[in-house]
């Protein structure tokens, strides 16, 4: 049987510190000994509020951009879980924005998780939305 290599992700542990980095103007209330989960929930708290802010919108692409690129699965699912997935909710021109800004690698996750996001909604609606 043949097993799917999973690479090793050295980015995981440097992303809050990253975070903090490429943007000094947002405070978390929690420490980063936190752990990323609550930190990045509480970043995507401050980039909605300021979804206005197109440059913004451009930085946080780049983040994600980069942790995609260099991170592993660890940094793919807190991005997909902290980031991705509470944009499902939001109005679709927030998925409109900032696809265009997001890699191959990134876009495709987002489209993918917001397909099963669609998906998932029918059937707990039993079929209509």
């Amino acid at each position: 049987m043949h097993y799917p290599v999973i690479k090793k992700d050295d980015f995981y542990g440097l992303l809050i510190a990253k975070l903090l980095s490429s943007f000094p103007e947002f405070k978390p209330s929690f420490e980063e000994d936190d752990g990323p989960y609550l930190i990045l929930g509480e970043f995507y708290s401050f980039f909605i509020d300021r979804f206005k802010d197109q440059s913004l919108i451009i930085r946080v692409a780049k983040f994600v951009n980069l942790c995609l690129t260099k991170g592993g699965h660890r940094t793919e699912d807190v991005i997909t879980i902290e980031l991705f997935n509470p944009l499902y909710d939001e109005p679709r021109q927030v998925l409109d924005e900032i696809s265009p800004l997001l890699n191959n690698k990134a876009r495709t996750l987002l489209e993918k998780g917001h397909e099963e996001y669609i998906a998932n909604s029918l059937l707990n609606n039993g079929g209509s939305e």
